[in-house]
């Protein structure tokens, strides 16, 4: 993770972040795993941008939802979903951290503002 984030601090700056949506199911070790910008509407018309954040488990109970819609955003948390979950299958058959980085594609890149 860059910046000196581990996920439980990404995690907590997605949380204060006003401008941020963070999808989670309350799961105890919270695990961000995508990131979307997007243009929302609010209740009274106006429109504003917001951050997306979405956990594993928010994707791993929502997968179907995030499948059958088409646009980027949930294609990336599929993409983020399927990634990530190959990754802790390799961890779990003893893995190095060279070989499960190995699983992440060179385009993806994580970057924050403070």
């Amino acid at each position: 993770m860059s910046d000196g984030f581990n996920c439980q601090e990404l995690y907590d700056h997605a949380k204060r972040d006003p401008n941020a949506i963070v999808n989670d199911v309350g799961e105890r070790d919270p695990f961000i795993i995508h990131e979307a910008h997007a243009l929302v509407t609010f209740k009274d018309g106006t429109e504003g941008n917001r951050v997306i954040y979405t956990t594993f488990e928010y994707a791993k109970k929502h997968l179907k939802k995030f499948k059958a819609c088409d646009c980027e955003a949930c294609q990336g948390v599929v993409a983020a979903y399927q990634v990530n979950k190959k990754i802790m299958r390799a961890f779990k058959r003893g893995a190095t951290q060279e070989e499960a980085a190995a699983l992440v594609p060179g385009s993806w890149v994580r970057q924050l503002e403070n």
